[in-house]
């Protein structure tokens, strides 16, 4: 009896250490996907954007600028879209941004001076924000840079129910798997050796 339960502990302990290990690889790929992608489509507006935000910036036409961030702010993950000035100035930011963004943040900064496009992730509050940074240019020389910033509190929500999900499946089965193969050696090695056992007390 304590050899069999020596066993089932020994299984169970294996097969959780195994499934805990196999759901927290598959969540952090799937985690790793959705930054990816959600990198790509932020380029992606970001590029789209550059090519109506520059001529508004060069001929400092600001109202049109704050009405196109706001037409383009709220969609989808998008939460809003700034526009800065070289010296840090806002040009225009879309209503309902956080106040934490309405200062040139750390990416705009690297990407005017990288002439590069920067992504941050980071956690503001109770949300976690994917910034995405796009430098804006005249004639070759940078202007300003334009700030997309999405919410990206679905990929750790998603990445959370993925674990708990793969973790139930995969333990299920693992744990299928070991009791059967607990009965396999309960039928063909325990209970001969506790046959041979009374027989051998017999004799």
């Amino acid at each position: 009896m304590r050899i069999t339960l020596r066993l089932i502990l020994s299984l169970v302990i294996a097969a959780s250490a195994v499934v805990f290990l196999s759901a927290s690889y598959q969540a952090r790929h799937e985690k790793v996907r959705l930054q990816e992608e959600l990198e790509r489509r932020a380029g992606v507006l970001a590029e789209s954007l550059q090519e109506s935000v520059e001529p508004l910036v060069d001929t400092e036409k600001f109202d049109e600028l704050q009405r196109l961030v706001e037409r383009f702010g709220n969609r989808e993950r998008l939460s809003g879209v700034a526009v800065f000035a070289t010296d840090g100035r806002p040009l225009a930011i879309t209503t309902g941004l956080p106040t934490q963004f309405h200062t040139l943040a750390s990416v705009g900064h690297a990407a005017m001076q990288r002439d590069v496009e920067q992504s941050l992730m980071a956690q503001e509050g109770r949300k976690r924000w994917h910034l995405f940074a796009l430098p804006i240019h005249d004639s070759g020389s940078i202007t300003g840079v334009l700030i997309l910033f999405h919410d990206a509190s679905y990929i750790e929500a998603h990445t959370a129910h993925l674990w708990i999900q793969n973790f139930a499946r995969l333990f299920f089965h693992v744990l299928l798997i070991s009791l059967i193969t607990l009965l396999i050696v309960r039928w063909s090695l325990i209970r001969p050796m506790a046959k041979t056992v009374e027989w051998l007390k017999r004799l």
